[in-house]
């Protein structure tokens, strides 16, 4: 199992450890309730780095994204960000990818364990373009500030106060430090990325947290992010998305332009959009009791669907994620879970990621 560089001060600060993807990860400090209160109204400090990350370089390494994926790449300005997709020829999800186009390379965020599969996926299609490809995901470390006051944490991190509007990015000097900010929000709530070298990230962690000390800035695990993103209809690599779903029935619409040019499995994807063809959609649902992942749905006695993620909710419901069949793909349906303990549910809403 791989550990996070800072296991020993997470330990210090009463961290409980979980899995994922292999990697040993924050579940929580200690005060679950407490830190989901904190991303809704103040910030939280998570360490992202059990998520992949890339460094592409050259001349041709916009072109060569923009062509391999569903998003329009072409023409980013320096210091934007975009979301996209690698698909493949039958339109499946190889990952999502968060491109910030830094000023000399492109800083790509990618899912856990999901590296490998990209590089060789891009160097597959490479023909002589001027593009190199670096995993920085080893040395170096991912925080990430959610919530309403992350943009000022930022800005007192930052000398001079800076002000980085959503989906934008830039390097930062901090002391003798150079690290990348990367601002794209979950939804309404913002969520600003900061990436430095793995031998400084104690002393940027320390200095996050001294800069936030006057807006309540608190450490969080992924249990928390978690109960955020699945409220807000997000799904990840793992557990809502692999290369058996479409970007369509993922709900992931806004990754997806329409409008530009040739990308591996645009055929099937512009068809899937201009028939209507999927078959079903990823639904918020809410439950009266915790399931299991996998859990089956059933409205009367038919299956018509799957849970693909859950978390504690408020006042004794548990939130959740899951493939619903089309037909019964309806805010409101009440329906049950599993099949032999059965737990009520209802449909709350039909998650989607729009421009």
């Amino acid at each position: 199992m791989v550990t996070s560089s800072l296991e020993s001060i997470y330990k210090a600060d009463g961290a409980v450890f979980t899995d994922r993807s292999g990697h040993k990860i924050v579940g929580h400090f200690g005060n679950f309730h407490k830190e989901i209160e904190v991303l809704q109204s103040n910030a939280g400090l998570l360490d992202m780095s059990y998520c992949d990350r890339l460094n592409v370089t050259g001349d041709d390494a916009l072109d060569l994204l923009n062509r391999l994926s569903t998003n329009q790449l072409e023409g980013m300005d320096i210091g934007s960000v975009r979301w996209t997709i690698l698909t493949t020829p039958k339109g499946r999800i190889i990952d999502v990818l968060r491109v910030a186009r830094m000023e000399d390379y492109l800083s790509v965020g990618a899912s856990p364990e999901r590296i490998q599969n990209i590089m060789e996926w891009i160097d597959f299609y490479t023909f002589g373009e001027d593009v190199q490809l670096v995993d920085v995901s080893q040395n170096t470390v991912e925080f990430s500030l959610i919530g309403p006051n992350a943009p000022l944490v930022l800005g007192k991190f930052v000398t001079g106060g800076k002000v980085l509007p959503n989906d934008t990015c830039d390097s930062v000097q901090i002391g003798d430090t150079s690290i990348a900010v990367i601002r794209s929000d979950m939804k309404d709530y913002p969520r600003i990325n900061v990436i430095c070298q793995s031998n400084v990230a104690i002393d940027i962690r320390q200095s996050l947290f001294e800069a936030g000390k006057d807006f309540h800035l608190m450490a969080v695990g992924f249990q928390a992010e978690d109960f955020l993103r699945i409220t807000l209809g997000i799904p990840i690599y793992g557990f809502e998305l692999d290369d058996k779903v479409d970007p369509l029935t993922a709900g992931l619409l806004g990754y997806v332009n329409f409008e530009k040019g040739c990308y591996v499995g645009q055929e099937v994807v512009t068809r899937l959009n201009t028939y209507q063809k999927i078959k079903k959609k990823l639904m918020m649902i809410q439950l009266r009791d915790e399931v299991n992942l996998g859990a089956e749905i059933y409205s009367d006695n038919t299956l018509i669907g799957e849970i693909t993620s859950v978390a504690p909710g408020e006042q004794g419901q548990w939130n959740s994620l899951a493939y619903v069949k089309k037909t019964y793909a309806i805010p409101g349906l009440v329906c049950t879970v599993g099949s032999e303990s059965l737990v009520e549910a209802r449909i709350v809403a039909e998650c989607s990621i729009k421009v």
